[in-house]
């Protein structure tokens, strides 16, 4: 829809929407408006929060959906835009909520389109909105402010697969489980093994989440030696006792020579076997020894 209006329209139908903003806090009401491109961009400039960084604790929109806003922005320079019961949402404390996809669609395709705007949704309430929509334990923590939240996510699903012994099971989490996980890990442990799983992701592509929850789970056991263990990793030098992670590297790099990537939890069980045997002190270990099957028990982490 490209109804053309003049800047005079687009300011008053913005300074209603913005009236409603400030005054809904504790209803949802809902109206239908046609919002313009320079009525879409002040909305995303005054009011998405996903674009305001912010304190820890404060909560967040999603990040753009940036296929999601060509497909969107397509469909309204088509003219195949219609009117649906979809909402736009602001919360009751003035912020962009839901919609920030088909604003940005909206500038990008320079068309403007018809919308309806539910008003004073009580912010605590969105990280359970629209459940049926793609939000998962990411944008949960996005929501919260959470750098890095993918990675983080990735990084609590797997130390919650070693905490319950199901890291063959390999199982998803919904974001609420995930966030009640991320509560009880230490966020400046997380960013620490994080930086350590960034330095050894440089040298050979481990996805970064597994190797932050092993950061994670191996500093609970020897801070010091973990530090070590990384160091060896992300340097290529194995100084003693870090002969066990050379052999496990050279047996996952013989994986990748049948395998363009490596199994996960394969790599995950052989990077435990080495560190198994770095607290050991093993200075020797057979390759053979890393030969670990998916058929196997997985193996626990030792301690000192």
């Amino acid at each position: 829809m490209s109804r053309h209006r003049n800047r005079g329209d687009d300011e008053a139908i913005l300074q209603q929407i913005e009236e409603l903003i400030r005054t809904s806090a504790d209803e949802t009401p809902s109206h239908i408006f046609t919002l313009t491109p320079w009525i879409s961009s002040q909305l995303v400039e005054r009011y998405n929060a996903g674009e305001v960084p912010g304190p820890d604790g404060e909560w967040h929109n999603r990040t753009r959906k940036p296929a999601k806003i060509r497909e969107f922005a397509a469909d309204m320079t088509d003219g195949e835009w219609k009117l649906t019961g979809d909402t736009i949402k602001f919360s009751n404390r003035g912020r962009l909520r839901d919609g920030q996809n088909r604003l940005f669609a909206c500038v990008r395709s320079s068309k403007s389109f018809r919308t309806h705007i539910v008003f004073g949704i009580d912010d605590a309430v969105f990280p359970w909105m629209d459940r049926g929509k793609p939000r998962d334990g990411a944008d949960a923590l996005h929501i919260l402010g959470i750098e890095n939240a993918n990675l983080v996510q990735g990084a609590v699903r797997w130390l919650e697969l070693f905490r319950l012994g199901r890291v063959k099971e390999r199982d998803s989490f919904t974001p609420s489980q995930i966030l009640d996980a991320f509560h009880t890990y230490d966020r400046e442990k997380l960013r620490a093994a994080i930086a350590l799983a960034r330095r050894v992701y440089q040298v050979d592509k481990t996805p970064p989440s597994t190797a932050t929850a092993l950061a994670y789970i191996f500093g609970a056991v020897a801070e010091d030696l973990r530090d070590r263990f990384f160091e060896a990793w992300a340097t290529g030098s194995y100084p003693a006792p870090m002969g066990p992670l050379q052999k496990c590297l050279e047996s996952i790099q013989r994986d990748k020579q049948h395998s363009s990537r490596p199994h996960d939890v394969v790599r995950a069980a052989k990077l435990v076997i080495a560190w198994n045997n770095v607290i050991l002190r093993k200075k020797r270990v057979p390759l053979a020894e890393f030969d670990w099957r998916l058929n196997e028990n997985f193996p626990e982490v030792r301690g000192r």
